[in-house]
């Protein structure tokens, strides 16, 4: 059975994780939104970046 993105959502918290980068090549805005609701609903001391790949 596949997991909801609560159940994933909760799994993430339950590492703790420090850092959480975001890699995109194409859409920036779609990147950008993810980025944003990531830092609204992470916790204090985790920090999220976005970088761009380019090839």
């Amino acid at each position: 059975m596949t997991k909801t993105w609560v159940e994933e959502a909760e799994e993430i918290f339950f590492y703790a994780p420090g850092h959480i980068l975001f890699l995109y090549v194409t859409n920036s805005a779609r990147s950008q939104l993810a980025e944003g609701i990531v830092q609204s609903i992470t916790p204090r001391g985790v920090s999220v970046a976005l970088m761009r790949l380019t090839y």
